[in-house]
């Protein structure tokens, strides 16, 4: 009895050829494909970081010159209330008039039992509004903070935190330090 041999493929090597050559560009350019999305997502990413590199430096190089000239405008406002002029209160409003941001410029007498109490308390028309005429509630609120450090203050190192005023709205505080007594 004679076996039958059984071929499944029976093309010519021409066809055998031309399916291999075809199956192997099409593996190559879909591995072209992979590498190149995967070489740009790489690209992509790493330029998007520098770039997020770049404004964060530029937005913390304009946060410092702000929080720079805000600190020189409460040095010219510490001098004016530090002062018994009568002449200061037309400065002090145009400076509140002009910067609707302050509510509030008070200088604080720190002691060395860490107790504090305000002199020469300067209230904006908007601190008025909200019920605090002279400024002792917000200053109050101030003192229960526990990321504004009144010691640090003293020893000369300046404070930033935010506080909730009395109709629920936030305010940022910064303490500068400026004057030290002579004592220390």
């Amino acid at each position: 009895m004679a076996t039958k041999e059984r071929t499944f493929l029976k093309f010519t090597i021409g066809k055998k050829l031309i399916s291999l050559t075809g199956i192997t560009l099409a593996i190559t350019a879909l591995s072209v494909a992979y590498l190149s999305t995967n070489i740009f997502v790489k690209s992509t990413t790493t330029l998007i970081q520098a770039h997020n590199v770049d404004l964060a430096s530029h937005l913390a190089l304009k946060v410092h010159d702000n929080l720079e000239a805000l600190i020189e405008k409460m040095r010219v406002v510490g001098i004016l209330i530090s002062t018994s002029s009568k002449d200061r209160e037309p400065i002090v409003r145009e400076i509140f008039a002009h910067n609707r941001a302050f509510l509030l410029f008070s200088l604080v007498v720190l002691g060395k039992e860490a107790s504090t109490h305000s002199q020469n308390n300067t209230i904006s028309a908007e601190l008025v509004r909200l019920g605090d005429e002279h400024g002792e509630r917000t200053l109050g609120r101030l003192k229960d903070v526990s990321t504004f450090s009144w010691s640090q203050l003293e020893l000369g190192e300046a404070q930033l935190t935010t506080l909730q005023l009395s109709d629920g709205t936030w305010a940022v505080a910064i303490g500068t330090p400026f004057l030290k007594r002579a004592s220390g």
